[in-house]
């Protein structure tokens, strides 16, 4: 059996050492394409992003157009190289803002219309008949697409 120096171990052990360094700086140091997660769930962007070698922080905001948990915009375009561990920041749907409406209940109609305006709705009014409530008064709002339909005595 040959006997193996220790010189020479020495040598292959930092050979290995150093092979193994200039692969994690290199592997670490290189470049990557941002994939474009627009549009995409914050499930789905994560994983891409992850798959890429990339970081996220999440924004959110409220979104009438764009349902809650999915990706409305992304900081670095698609298709751009970043280093590997770059942190792309998403702004992220909450969906339609829930807002609570006042009680507007027997208020008068130009009461009540201003306050919805106010709101950033849009009012129509339509007026209605009542034994038990005085002309002009409110009745209720109710809720039509965008727009607030006020319930008024005539």
């Amino acid at each position: 059996m040959k006997k193996i120096s220790i010189k020479y171990l020495m040598i292959v052990g930092a050979a290995i050492v150093v092979a193994v360094t200039i692969f994690l700086i290199t592997y670490f140091n290189r470049n990557v394409t941002v994939p474009d997660v627009t549009g995409k769930s914050i499930t789905v962007a994560t994983k891409m992003l992850d798959k890429a070698g990339l970081k996220l922080k999440t924004n959110s905001e409220y979104s009438d157009t764009v349902l809650k948990d999915i990706v409305i915009s992304q900081d670095k375009e698609k298709g751009t190289t970043a280093k590997y561990g770059t942190v792309i920041v998403l702004v992220v749907s909450d969906g339609i803002e829930q807002i609570t409406l006042p009680d507007l209940k027997n208020h008068t109609a130009a009461e009540a219309e201003d306050t919805l305006k106010k709101l950033g709705f849009s009012v129509v009014i339509n007026e209605k008949y009542s034994k038990t409530v005085a002309k002009g008064l409110s009745v209720r709002v109710l809720t039509l697409f965008q727009y607030l339909v006020l319930k008024v005595c005539h």
